[in-house]
């Protein structure tokens, strides 16, 4: 069963020179158990860089997958201890991406969810670690956005 959801996501990347960038938004969007664990999906705002992008986040027992669709398309899998590749597709271009998740924590209870993933990404040749945290808080039948 989906459920209404704020989203909050905050975001920390660190580049090989030592430059740190950082973001955070909240967002609505939707919530759901699924048969292997749960689900967030949500539309990403202007301030992520990716707006007309729809973002689903899969998280089962130690593995997370992020989906992009939209101006910028693009799939990752967090496993502690695997590497994936794969394209990340954006309107200037197609850039080979690599991550390599080092830890990932997710919790998931009655009012909602909890993820937590640190990451290397090699992006077109470019290496940075990365620590995301996804909050999903659910919204009470009655509340309004």
């Amino acid at each position: 069963m989906e459920h209404n959801a704020t989203i909050t996501v905050r975001a920390e990347a660190r580049r090989e020179d030592g430059e740190c960038e950082r973001i955070a938004y909240t967002v609505p969007g939707a919530f759901e158990q699924t048969a292997a664990g749960w689900a967030v999906v949500y539309a990403e705002p202007e301030e992520s860089g990716m707006a007309g992008t729809q973002t689903r986040l899969d998280v089962a027992s130690g593995r997370a997958e992020l989906t992009r669709a939209g101006a910028v398309s693009s799939r990752m899998v967090f496993s502690p201890g695997s590497a994936f590749t794969s394209l990340y597709e954006t309107p200037y271009g197609r850039l080979r991406a690599s991550v390599r998740a080092a830890s990932l924590r997710a919790r998931v209870g009655a009012g909602g969810a909890l993820l937590r993933i640190e990451y290397e990404l090699e992006l077109g040749g470019a290496r940075s670690r990365h620590d995301l945290a996804v909050r999903v808080r659910l919204w009470e039948e009655d509340e309004e956005r």
